[in-house]
């Protein structure tokens, strides 16, 4: 399982979820006292607490995408970043998800989505189906890391949630 920690003016994770009382030494370790209970998160949940991904939450929310991402899976996601969202507007000639259609959005949405949890150690080289039926993506596994398409690479790995794994990528995927 993942825990996403943002460290400011005070210590968050999981986006929701604040340290209050820091380094409490123990005979064994240490404690930090936090505001309430962690529980493990979705996916869904891991890229809400991820202010990198705020552009594809807002793209899943539009395209009504939450509760199936929310569903038991598993499920493997390959997550633009908001770097890769912006390039896509400036290709696409426009200012953000708000000017595109949740019917235009739903596709590219799932082409982003595999079933099953891969994480990095599972990636290999090949065409692998996504939950938009009508697109494989193809993936190249090499010592230099991992390209999605030939032209999107992936970021960051690994990011488990209960219900799956989110690998950030630097560029949308267009069916």
């Amino acid at each position: 399982m993942s825990l996403f920690v943002e460290v400011g003016d005070k210590v968050m994770l999981n986006g929701n979820t604040v340290v209050v009382t820091a380094d409490i030494e123990a005979s064994n370790g240490v404690i930090h006292v936090i505001d309430k209970v962690l529980l493990p998160p979705t996916i869904v949940d891991l890229a809400l607490s991820n202010g990198n991904f705020s552009i594809l939450v807002e793209a899943v929310l539009k395209a009504g995408l939450v509760d199936a991402l929310n569903a038991d899976g598993p499920y493997t996601v390959f997550a633009p970043t908001n770097d890769a969202f912006e390039a896509l507007f400036e290709e696409l000639e426009v200012s953000g998800i708000s000017d595109l259609t949740s019917e235009a959005l739903t596709p590219i949405l799932l082409y982003h989505v595999l079933n099953g949890n891969v994480t990095s150690s599972m990636v290999s080289t090949g065409s692998v189906p996504t939950l938009n039926e009508d697109a494989q993506l193809n993936i190249t596994a090499s010592e230099a890391g991992v390209t999605i398409n030939e032209n999107s690479n992936v970021v960051a790995v690994d990011v488990q949630g209960t219900n799956g794994v989110i690998h950030a990528i630097d560029k949308v995927l267009l069916p």
